[in-house]
């Protein structure tokens, strides 16, 4: 091997391994790094005098290139316009409304397809680099061993972390946003679980390789294992199907290449041997690999957990591959633009305010909604090209079976995540790639010599310049852009974030906040249009309302309150505002009668002492949602407490027509004797010897019972039920009422014996608190 060769590989490992280490090249100053490694490690092969053949890896990376450069083209408006009208007249109108001349091209967000440049460019890079030296067998395992290399440390800067027990990433950088279970190079689980699973197929390849010493083999089969504890304990699901399938695939391939082989002497003492001992050995460690997998409680749990409720899930990621199919009919030619799809998602995504989505975590979507069906269509046509080369390459050994493995974990994966966006696992996956598409290296003819000299060195120039662009503002995330708004606010800074994302909302809205902070008219105006970008904010609607609220627009203000709380979890703080901003009669009007957890507003309302406004509430919810159980409950029980015996009724009538309960029938019947209503008493409980549940609410069903007859003047009646529920024994520890109350109607009875010999006529008996008529004497005989 030459020189120039060695030190393009030294340099080329460097660059997988910052790649991969660095935080997976998630941050753009570390994939600017990554590109100019990727320009060192070409620099050695500038003046190589040999050169690669057409390789569709090239083609495809060439052409995901040309597509997202042509959608920063200037376009004339008119073209815009037919190709993405909803979008183009959202970046006019709010570059209208902001002052700010944002680029016109088919991207939507123009720093978001500069990086994709970047990486594509990359990649291009590191395609080159390895079909250069894939074409020996002695490459390719160069190749997929770095690859599988670099898996491996990975394990260990994971092993290393959980046993530590380190909540920061090599001591220095410490996760914001990703909370994953392991601790490892890559923040997100699924990308960590995606690399392991590419590197427990490719090592599984690998230790069937024949060529190599037993210490090597070792090695790989400690990777394996490693690598496959690794996708356990991320709890990815989608990573660890993409492994199963890996591993399952390079031993169906090894497995489908040993049983081809001509058949002769050796070839079939060799199949013997293979068919008595290796394909059983084999089978037996596939299957332990497949129990250890699914006798892993977090697994388990994990697998358990996918369910149709899960789909339906507004939170999850299939929702959000409904909500993207918005952007494909809106831009079906053209698409959103490559890297545009965070500020455009927002708007049609009603789980937006609790969470963003920086892709659609579905790689076969995302080209479709990126670039349009056309080139989404043309780069299935070069991937399907690349597949159809890998394919024809199955008969090549072990280190065709692991290519093909470590692609079907990819292949796998990218159905339900978005991990090859990362060059931390994209560089690893077109390393592998490269091992079957590669093309041999011959030659060049010497009039080709300078041409592709020049090739080259423009390649390490774009390398270059992309690395440039990744260092500078231009290409500048959201996120980046919100946190420079959040600690350097000002117009001038407003207005280059948001000539940069003229889709973003952030911006808009620090901007509506300047104006109203100098009294200037066009605070509804910017602040419609961030809504419009982004209608379910909660921040948004908070802000509006106290503009709304300020104008003495009460109805309005209310509407966007409850628009507020409608995408927040802990409402408790906007409640808070609401009972101190708005009119008592007003603040119900304000929250939402579609919020998922009642007793949250209930609670929130009542300890802050508005008792009366959560019952202004709950009684809208309930005319809303007339079958909400819990709705009906909870205004039943608020309005108990308040003493309001007709809305209590009513709640507990419509809790009755929903579904019958003996605990809701003894709650009318206590309310109906409030109201002395005695004979209705007696009809809703006629069958209460028939109740069955709560011996508690049987018994308080019998004294209504009694009390309603008692009140009726049915005296025998009552006698007899009293007794009853006395022998029964329902009301235990509660005798007490029971003889009180016949005691009551022994007084009744006897008042009604005295009034009965008074109207017949006996003078002798005098009633309590009555007197004997004054008569006058008899006369006197003569």
């Amino acid at each position: 091997m030459r020189l120039r060769d060695k030190v393009s590989i030294g340099v080329g490992v460097v660059a997988l391994t910052w790649c991969v280490l660095a935080l997976g090249s998630a941050l753009r100053w570390i994939a600017a790094i990554d590109a100019l490694l990727v320009g060192l490690a070409l620099v050695p092969l500038v003046t190589s005098r040999r050169g690669l053949g057409r390789s569709p890896l090239i083609i495809t990376i060439l052409l995901a290139l040309v597509l997202t450069l042509l959608q920063l083209v200037p376009w004339p408006a008119g073209w815009l316009d037919a190709l993405n009208p909803i979008g183009d007249g959202l970046r006019n109108d709010g570059a209208s409304l902001a002052g700010v001349s944002p680029w016109d091209a088919i991207t939507l967000d123009v720093p978001g397809t500069l990086r994709a440049i970047a990486y594509f460019v990359t990649l291009l890079g590191v395609a080159v680099i390895a079909l250069r030296f894939a074409h020996s067998e002695r490459g390719r395992l160069a190749c997929l061993s770095a690859v599988a290399g670099i898996c491996l440390v990975t394990v260990v800067v994971v092993a290393i972390h959980t046993v530590f027990d380190a909540s920061t990433l090599y001591g220095l950088y410490t996760p914001e946003q990703a909370s994953p279970p392991v601790l490892g190079p890559l923040l997100n689980a699924n990308h960590l679980g995606g690399l392991c699973a590419l590197g427990c197929a490719v090592s599984t390849g690998l230790l069937l390789y024949p060529k190599q010493s037993r210490a090597a083999r070792i090695v790989w089969a400690v990777t394996i294992l490693g690598t496959l504890v690794v996708v356990l304990a991320t709890l990815s699901r989608g990573a660890l199907l993409a492994a199963l399938a890996g591993i399952g695939v390079t031993l169906g391939t090894y497995a489908a290449q040993r049983l081809a082989r001509p058949v002769d002497r050796r070839a079939r003492s060799a199949r013997r041997r293979f068919m008595m001992t290796s394909l059983p050995i084999g089978a037996v460690a596939l299957c332990m690999m497949t129990v250890i997998v699914f006798t892993s409680t977090g697994t388990a749990h994990q697998l358990e957990d996918t369910s149709l409720q899960e789909i339906h899930d507004p939170r999850s990621k299939y929702e959000a591959w409904r909500s993207a199919t918005t952007l494909i009919e809106e831009a079906p030619w053209a698409g959103v633009g490559r890297g545009a799809f965070e500020p455009a998602f927002t708007r049609v995504h009603k789980a937006s305010s609790f969470l963003t989505f920086s892709h659609v975590e579905n790689e076969y979507m995302q080209a479709v909604i990126d670039w349009g069906i056309p080139g989404a269509i043309a780069l299935a046509l070069a991937f399907g090209w690349i597949g159809v080369v890998a394919l024809r390459r199955w008969r090549d050994g072990p280190l065709a079976a692991a290519g093909l493995g470590g692609l079907a974990t990819v292949l796998v994966q990218s159905n339900v995540d978005f991990g090859v966006e990362l060059l931390g696992l994209a560089v690893p996956v077109t390393i592998v790639a490269a091992t079957l598409t590669y093309t041999y290296v011959r030659p060049l003819r010497s009039k080709l010599v300078a041409p592709v000299a020049v090739l080259r060195l423009a390649l390490i120039g774009l390398l270059g310049i992309v690395a440039y662009t990744m260092f500078s503002p231009m290409t500048s995330t959201v996120e980046e852009d919100h946190d420079l708004l959040d600690e350097h606010p000002s117009d001038d800074v407003v207005r280059e974030e948001l000539a940069r994302h003229p889709l973003d909302y952030y911006g808009y809205a620090i901007d509506a906040k300047f104006e109203l902070e100098e009294r200037e008219p066009d605070v509804i105006p910017l602040l419609n249009h961030s809504l419009e970008l982004h209608p379910n904010h909660t921040g948004l609607h908070r802000f509006a309302g106290r503009i709304l609220l300020a104008l003495d627009h009460v109805d309005q203000a209310a509407l966007e309150y409850s628009s507020a709380l409608e995408g927040i979890t802990d409402p408790r703080n906007i409640i808070y505002e609401i009972d101190h901003s708005f009119p008592a009669n007003k603040a119900a009007e304000a929250i939402p009668t579609d919020y998922d957890s009642l007793d949250l507003i209930v609670t929130a309302l009542t300890k802050d002492g508005h008792r009366d406004i959560a019952l202004q509430w709950i009684r809208r919810v309930v005319e809303q949602r007339p079958r909400d159980l819990t709705a009906i409950d909870m205004l039943y029980m608020l309005a108990a407490d308040a003493g309001d015996d007709t809305l209590a009724e009513r709640a507990v009538r419509n809790r009755i027509a929903v579904i019958w309960s003996p605990h809701a029938a003894l709650q009318l019947a206590q309310i109906l004797l409030r109201r002395h209503a005695d004979s209705e008493v007696l009809t809703l409980l006629a069958n209460v010897q028939d109740w069955h549940g709560r011996i508690e609410d049987q018994g308080e069903a019998w004294l209504a019972l009694c009390d309603a007859k008692l009140a009726l003047h049915d005296v025998d009646g009552a006698t007899k039920c009293l007794h009853r529920l006395d022998i029964e024994g329902l009301l235990v520890g509660e005798r007490e009422e029971i003889k009180r109350r016949l005691d009551e109607i022994e007084r009744e009875r006897k008042q009604q014996d005295l009034l009965e010999h008074y109207q017949t006529g006996t003078p002798d008996v005098v009633l309590p608190g009555q007197h004997l008529p004054k008569t006058k004497p008899p006369p006197s005989t003569p």
